[in-house]
Formats: structure tokens, sequence, C-alpha cells
């Protein structure tokens, strides 16, 4: 495998990653906010499983 295509690869990687947690980032926020009824402990327990999910998988 060339280099460039390595680095190419990597580079693709790593702006995926980075779109895809932003994006859970914005969507968490939309989430606390728009269930701001529900109790506090469900909201980042349910936050904290996603980032989780997100981040880790």
């Amino acid at each position: 495998m060339n280099s460039q295509y390595l680095f190419m690869l990597v580079g693709f990687l790593l702006v995926s990653y980075s779109i895809i947690a932003n994006e859970a980032i914005q969507i968490i926020d939309t989430f606390l906010s728009s269930n701001s009824k529900n109790p506090w402990w469900v909201l980042w327990l349910f936050v904290y499983s996603v980032l989780l999910g997100v981040f880790f998988l």
C-alpha cells in the first residue's frame, strides 16, 4: 500500500469521526431541550449511554 493512500485513509477516518461526534453533540442538545420535563438524571443517563456508543464503539 502506498503511503499516500495510507495518509488519505487516516485523514478520511479522522474527518468521519469528527463529523459523527459533532452531530451526536448537536442531537443531544436538541434531546435535552425537548425533554426538559423529564427528571435530569434520566436524561443524563440516556446521554451518557449514547456518548459511550458513539465514542467507544
